[in-house]
């Protein structure tokens, strides 16, 4: 393994996998789109890494962590497993460690949270808001996320499964207003006193004889 084979390998799985992370079942067991994480790294005295001290390093970190640790052609990139994940661990720059994966993201999360845990030397790298700017303007960014955004499109998620489980379930139906074509979904209440019609927009209540008959109820 060398850097040419790691990024023919890279490449392949983003040709195979590239779609959205709502669609993770279509996904092989263990993985997942893409990452790539940044940590930054001293010595164990809290001293400066260099390309020497780097190995014995990152070697211990990982035996700490119960991760199997294997070199590679290059002195600079090695590769670290727990079971079904798997990662690159490109560390050109003795400081900043590159980490690339293709595991589930859960995972992968919860052993580089146990690295840094174990490590106190180890942490994940926060760049400069400035940096991040200067390297949005390359390119539109897609699938850097903050562990706030992450979260927040979990949430979404979340929400977006309630309501689809509700509809199989029968218990929305579908309002396309008449005129508009604009879709509603419809939350029935018991006592039928009111319609609640829910989009995009936010939800909204008709409860008269009138506002009912601009809506196709499918």
């Amino acid at each position: 393994m060398n850097r040419l084979n790691m990024a023919e390998v890279l490449e392949e799985h983003l040709r195979k996998v590239n779609v959205y992370f709502d669609r993770e079942g279509e996904f092989p067991k263990g993985h997942g789109p893409l990452k790539t994480y940044l940590l930054e790294a001293h010595g164990f005295g809290g001293d400066d890494l260099n390309h020497a001290t780097v190995p014995d390093a990152l070697s211990k970190v990982a035996d700490a962590s119960n991760l199997r640790f294997q070199e590679t052609e290059d002195k600079t990139l090695f590769q670290l497993t727990d079971g079904d994940v798997g990662f690159f661990f490109d560390v050109l720059d003795p400081r900043f460690w590159i980490v690339h994966t293709m595991s589930n993201v859960d995972k992968c999360e919860q052993v580089l949270d146990r690295l840094v845990d174990l490590y106190p030397n180890l942490d994940f790298a926060w760049p400069p808001s400035e940096l991040m700017r200067q390297l949005q303007k390359n390119g539109k960014p897609a699938g850097f996320a903050t562990t706030a955004e992450r979260a927040e499109r979990d949430a979404h998620q979340d929400q977006v499964r309630a309501v689809m489980h509700r509809i199989e379930k029968g218990e929305f139906r579908i309002a396309r207003h008449k005129l508009t074509g604009q879709v509603h979904l419809v939350d029935v209440p018991s006592d039928l006193a009111y319609i609640i019609l829910q989009g995009r927009g936010g939800s909204r209540c008709i409860a008269s004889w009138e506002d009912v008959q601009q809506y196709n109820f499918e």
